[in-house]
């Protein structure tokens, strides 16, 4: 017999390959890889010759993963990623909370420079400590003249914070507390205003007037402070350089700054709480004598969770909103799974008479239902990318570290588990439906006409209660969504955000050297913006609403005795210039608003808001009454009250309305 006739005779006697390779599989207990990819390739077939269910699957997958991954990317770049500082979770914030100063919102996580002083000088918990405040400068000595927001901070925060600079060096305490003119740029600053020049150490660049001398850059993705309510990100560093005035009485009710710090090994934030509020409470001896009845609590946090704080509850709003997107594409998947089971019924009860065994039709509808998922969140993620850029231009741009969220590894292993977990639970229903079917009653109802039998009647009857609970339920939750939305829209802005422009400018001081030649400038502006077409009101102010500006100044009102265990007169300080009122739609309460006579020479006058009047006139026109800045002891002038307007948010919808005051630029 030659070698080909025994292969024959071999194959008659024992079977084909495949077939023997089927035998095998059958009879193994662990269904392997082999078998998967055989359901893979089976369910490819099969839903190539439904495409209508094909597509629609598809498409429900991709939107339901799609948003769901945007929505995770937004809450893993703000919520869950730790901050980028080494060793993040020993990182604080060290606040003030006054209670009873009629501005809860400004004192939170806020200090006096007094207080900065004798936190640094007195705790012993934290191995760095420092201060820091925001605000805008005048930048000269580069290109062109421009505006840039600058972090004035304690040469311990960069030790606290622990990030090297890309170039040369950071300032260090000793620079601060002599009030070196140094500065350290940011990465971005660098490369545009510098053009990334290696040898920019040394150069001076002008800064409000005074020059500073270059020491150092900072990394491409250093930033800080990563403080929610501000939109523009430090562009520079500059030394602290507490002012001998800052620690007067007058200024002792100043909560314009914020603290953070490092916590020595083994110091626990419990620990370094007690810590603070001991110095807290030795540093209210410094204050004035009329202000040593107020109960000052120090609030160590950790930073983590100061800097995610007000983000929270707007990204947990559309975390459960895409949950609610979700459930539903799972339940409209798992339905159309179920029905194609059950117009399958047939089918699949000729495959177990074949031999074919449950679990083997529980494993393929599980495949098919993963194929789809796979499929879907593939789609998803390109659909997410696209959903992301456009989310993020639409969300405030105060939420932090907004610039940092995008499609990372995390954020895309996440999206292949949440399909993968998405195929499995939409297959489950289907696959045990297989495993169910009862062959005999399957084929019977196969050979009727016109009746599917009881059992595909109750599969049915369940398929519909189902859908409709998982809808009632989803309907309920989006219900109260959608409350919770129009709710927090009709809160009361106090003024018209909509057909408003708003815009930001800094004068170069080498033009504009004296008052006169600034007032010049306003006035030629404002005059030049009223004869702008399609321009009904134009003004100035030193504070827009809803920017996150809701820090307040401590004022004195005559006549006013406040109750007992009341403490400061606390309110926000807006300068301002011709009409804002009118421009930003804030409504006049009564008296009048600033004119051209409310110049240098005339009286002082103020304009209040609606809050401030209840609070310290309640029952009484406001109209003439006085106030001045500063604490009691001060010999500021005092200012009559000419007119009273609406309150105005100027943080978030939810957050409390503070009481406040305008001044006309020209009497400042």
């Amino acid at each position: 017999m030659t070698p080909e006739d025994a292969r024959r005779a071999a194959r008659l006697a024992y079977g084909g390959v495949e077939q023997a390779k089927q035998l095998h599989r059958d009879e193994r207990a662990f269904q392997g890889l082999g078998q998967i990819l055989q359901d893979a390739r089976v369910t490819f077939r099969q839903l190539r010759r439904s495409p209508g269910f094909t597509v629609t699957a598809i498409l429900m997958l991709a939107l339901g993963i799609g948003a769901t991954t945007a929505i995770f990317s937004i809450v893993e770049g703000i919520l869950l990623r730790p901050l980028p500082f080494p060793d993040p979770d020993r990182l604080v914030t060290l606040g003030d909370v006054l209670e009873g100063s009629h501005c809860a919102s400004c004192a939170h996580s806020s200090v006096t420079a007094p207080d900065i002083r004798n936190y640094m000088r007195d705790t012993q918990s934290f191995s760095h400590l420092g201060g820091y405040r925001q605000r805008l400068f005048e930048l000269s000595g580069t290109d062109e003249p421009a505006a840039v927001t600058a972090t004035r901070m304690s040469g311990e925060l960069f030790a606290a914070l622990g990030v090297q600079p890309l170039l040369g060096r950071t300032f260090t305490q000793r620079e601060d507390e002599e009030g070196q003119q140094v500065a350290v740029l940011s990465y971005g600053t660098w490369q545009n205003r510098f053009h990334a020049d290696a040898n920019v150490l040394g150069n001076k660049i002008i800064l409000y007037r005074k020059p500073y001398t270059i020491i150092g850059v900072m990394p491409r993705h250093f930033e800080f402070p990563l403080n929610p309510g501000h939109v523009n990100q430090s562009e520079l560093w500059l030394p602290l350089s507490l002012q001998p005035e800052e620690f007067t009485a007058g200024s002792a009710g100043s909560w314009n700054s914020h603290m953070v710090g490092r916590l020595k090994p083994g110091i626990t934030v419990e620990q370094a709480q007690s810590d603070a509020e001991r110095v807290a409470q030795e540093t209210m001896r410094d204050y004035p004598a009329h202000m040593r009845s107020l109960r000052i609590h120090a609030v160590v946090t950790p930073l983590q969770e100061d800097t995610v704080e007000q983000a929270r509850p707007l990204v947990r709003t559309l975390l459960f909103a895409v949950i609610v997107v979700l459930l539903i594409v799972c339940a409209n998947l798992a339905g159309l799974l179920l029905v194609r089971a059950i117009r399958r019924r047939r089918e699949i009860a000729v495959r177990l008479a074949l031999g074919a065994r449950a679990t083997a039709l529980l494993r393929q509808a599980i495949v098919e239902s993963m194929v789809l998922s796979i499929a879907g969140g593939a789609i998803g993620l390109s659909l997410a990318a696209v959903a992301l850029r456009v989310g993020i231009s639409r969300l405030p741009q105060t939420l932090p570290r907004i610039n940092e969220i995008g499609l990372d590894w995390p954020v895309m292993l996440f999206a292949l588990g949440l399909a993968l977990l998405t195929g499995l639970l939409c297959g489950l229903a289907p696959a045990f439906a297989a495993m169910r079917t009862s062959v005999n009653e399957a084929l019977k109802e196969g050979g009727r006409t016109g009746t599917s039998g009881s059992g595909h009647a109750r599969l049915c009857s369940a398929l519909v209660v189902a859908e409709i609970a998982v809808a009632l339920t989803l309907l309920t939750a989006s219900g109260l969504l959608l409350r919770s939305f129009e709710k927090m829209r009709d809160v009361e802005l106090g003024f018209r955000p909509d057909h408003t422009l708003a815009a930001l400018y800094v004068l170069p001081h080498q033009q504009y050297q004296t008052q006169s030649a600034i007032d010049q400038f306003t006035k030629t502006l404002l005059n030049d913006l009223w004869h702008l077409p399609g321009i009904e009101a134009v003004g100035i102010t030193s504070f827009l609403p809803a920017a996150g500006n809701n820090w307040g100044i401590a004022f004195t009102i005559e006549g006013y005795v406040p109750p007992k265990g009341a403490g400061l007169n606390m309110a926000s300080m807006s300068l301002v210039e011709s009409n804002p009122f009118e421009a930003l739609g804030i409504r006049v309460l009564r008296g009048r608003v600033f004119t051209e006579s409310d110049n240098a020479g005339s009286q002082l006058v103020a304009i209040v808001n609606r809050k401030m009047a209840e609070r310290h006139w309640p029952g009484q026109d406001p109209i003439g009454k006085r106030l001045r800045r500063g604490m009691p002891e001060t010999s500021t002038p005092w200012m009559t009250v000419v007119g009273e307007v609406d309150d105005v948010k100027l943080g978030s919808r939810d957050a409390e309305t503070m009481p406040q005051v305008y001044q006309p630029v020209t009497q400042t």
